[in-house]
């Protein structure tokens, strides 16, 4: 090889790592699209200079990956995660030490990709693979950090919320006392989950007690991490605070994080915009403020993309829908959240039972007493078995379903 031509590898080499340093620092950032990019380009040149099973190349499509999947491109990314996946376990078993960080790499994007298909069972168990391989493993503790906060959220989705409060208590535990340099936002990130799934067993007091709480710790976090911290904790309060029925309490808390959205990292406003619209939305339907509601909802679901939130902004419509008398429209919204449900949640998951109790509801006020009667029926049980009798929405549901039979008769 020429001194040219080995100057101009060396030069494309040197781009590529380039590329690759660039679009990791993006997708950390969840710029996701031009992550998406750079890691392409990387992957590309990487596959020519030093073909398709170098570490190198490997770990540009392993984080491509990544990013196709939180652009929700599914299909592209199974059918590369599946190739590099075997590439990675050849390797892994020629040099297993070597490749252990990257074949748990590997491992928890393959699971992150079930976990948005909505296979959840599979992500569970593939989740749990890694980090069995993750344990006293020192070097690999960023890998059993990722694998672990996502088994946190699958289980949360698969609706056993109980199992979720203790493993998300667990991991803010072991994120604090690993990884010190990202304590700070990735404990209180674990903290502000573990929010969420303390409003769904009722839990109230707690959850606004750590809300608040959070909301304190994310003041002494600088730049954007700290702004998302705090948006994070206002939508934890906010959601709680509405949940127990302190609905002006929760519009005043969610207008005011909507204000200070504007100064959150860009990548983050669009999301964050709409699940506090969406909070906003449930709180006003709580005051019997049915078309703001509805207005409110409607302009949170044009950002909104994933089942798990369409779902929520199904239900959220739906809510206002039935509060202005238009039932049959509220019975179509209340079935497109079970379909979202079902594509992204356990069918014990607070938010498919909130779907179910919605279309009997939207039932019962079209006069279709006898399918509303099924529908409750199902939910009162379910509620009870997952939530027990003492929960708010289980008493709900047995409401709805007396008011059945009161308009029957």
């Amino acid at each position: 090889m020429g001194f040219l031509a080995s100057w101009a590898r060396t030069r494309r080499s040197a781009d590529a790592a380039q590329q690759h340093e660039e679009g990791t620092r993006l997708l950390a950032a969840d710029r996701t699209e031009e992550a998406e990019r750079r890691l392409r380009a990387a992957a590309d040149t990487r596959r020519e200079l030093l073909g398709p099973d170098a570490a190198d190349t490997l770990d540009s499509r392993i984080a491509r990956c990544q990013a196709l999947i939180l652009l929700r491109h599914l299909d592209r990314a199974e059918t590369e995660i599946l190739d590099v996946s075997a590439r990675v376990r050849e390797q892994a078993e020629r040099a297993p030490e070597q490749w252990a960080a990257r074949a748990a790499r590997t491992g928890y994007v393959r699971a992150l990709l079930l976990h948005h298909c909505g296979r959840l069972a599979q992500a569970e168990e593939q989740a749990r693979a890694v980090l069995a391989g993750c344990a006293d493993r020192p070097a690999l503790i960023t890998e059993r950090l990722q694998a672990g906060d996502l088994l946190c959220r699958v289980t949360g989705d698969r609706g056993r919320h109980a199992e979720a409060v203790a493993l998300l208590a667990g991991h803010a535990e072991l994120v604090a006392r690993t990884a010190p340099a990202a304590a700070a936002v990735l404990a209180l990130k674990a903290r502000s989950d573990r929010c969420q799934q303390l409003a769904y067993l009722g839990r109230y007091e707690e959850a606004e007690g750590e809300a608040r709480a959070i909301a304190g710790s994310a003041a002494a976090v600088p730049g954007p991490h700290g702004r998302y911290l705090a948006l994070a904790a206002a939508n934890a309060l906010a959601f709680s605070l509405a949940s127990h029925g302190r609905w002006a309490e929760a519009e005043q808390v969610g207008r005011a994080a909507l204000d200070r959205a504007d100064t959150a990292a860009p990548h983050r406003v669009d999301l964050f915009a709409a699940t506090l619209r969406l909070g906003l939305a449930r709180s006003l339907s709580g005051q019997g403020r049915y078309a703001e509601a509805l207005d409110a909802a409607a302009e949170a679901e044009r950002d909104l993309h994933s089942p798990d939130h369409l779902a929520a902004a199904a239900t959220t419509a739906g809510t206002a829908l039935l509060g202005l008398g238009r039932h049959q429209e509220a019975v179509e919204r209340a079935r497109r959240a079970q379909e979202f449900c079902r594509t992204s949640l356990g069918p014990g998951h607070h938010r498919a039972l909130e779907a179910d109790t919605l279309l009997g509801l939207a039932l019962t006020g079209a006069g279709r007493s006898e399918e509303a009667t099924r529908v409750l029926e199902r939910a009162v049980t379910d509620w009870r078995a997952g939530f027990g009798d003492a929960h708010p929405r289980t008493a709900a549901a047995v409401a709805a379903l007396a008011r059945v039979g009161d308009a029957a008769a």
